[in-house]
């Protein structure tokens, strides 16, 4: 979500100053926007390939470009045609509202996970001072954020599990592993309880499973067969 509002910002942005160098006829003012889109797209390959958006002072000039590019300061001169007594472009409006629409829908799509993370970290914490209470209502709370997603079930397996019950983190986990069957933290959570509920048999075929989707990790070299 977070590239495709990037994506969307920037290619409007770089777009909107082409149709300005384009219907420029100023040579000054050409030039000026020329150079504010040269600098914009440099920043973004820059930014592409290398940590470039990590230093400060860059990511500021060119974003400072990109605001003079896209803003007022280049747009006096462009708006000759309403001036003409032309009708101004209605398909533009709808297209702008469109964008807006959009990138609100986006927004509100990368907000969803990042609200359940706050509530699974708030369970994290939570368990850290001791409160099971309060873990479990977090760890909840997340799962109502995000019922698809299989870390808020993981949480709940393992707040249930340090509390010493033994069929609640069970369902837990089935839940997280219905979800994401193919991560093996989830299958090694699983084997973890299933030992602790003496079925040794299942166990095994559930950290079988862990070390063939991970087969490389540490954790497995001194279990292989």
């Amino acid at each position: 979500m977070g590239l495709a509002l990037l994506a969307g910002a920037f290619s409007v942005g770089i777009a909107t100053g082409i149709g300005r160098l384009r219907a420029t006829k100023d040579a000054d003012d050409r030039a000026a926007v020329a150079a504010l889109l040269g600098l914009t797209i440099a920043w973004l390959v820059a930014a592409g390939i290398d940590w470039m958006w990590q230093l400060t002072a860059t990511t500021v000039v060119a974003i400072t470009g990109f605001a003079l590019l896209t803003g007022p300061a280049t747009a006096s001169r462009v708006r000759a045609r309403t001036a003409r007594g032309r009708r101004p472009r209605r398909r533009r409006s709808w297209a702008r509202i469109s964008a807006l629409v959009v990138a609100w829908v986006l927004i509100a799509c990368s907000a969803v996970p990042w609200l359940a993370d706050v509530k699974l970290g708030a369970s994290q914490a939570a368990v850290r001072r001791g409160d099971g209470a309060a873990a479990v209502a977090d760890a909840l709370a997340a799962r109502n954020i995000e019922p698809w997603a299989s870390t808020p079930y993981l949480q709940l397996a393992l707040v249930s599990e340090q509390s010493g019950s033994l069929r609640a983190p069970r369902t837990w986990i089935d839940h997280a592993i219905a979800r994401s069957p193919e991560d093996w933290q989830l299958w090694l959570v699983a084997a973890r309880i299933d030992t602790k509920r003496g079925k040794v048999g299942m166990a095994r075929r559930e950290l079988d499973r862990a070390i063939e989707l991970n087969p490389r990790s540490p954790l497995f070299q001194n279990l292989r067969r």
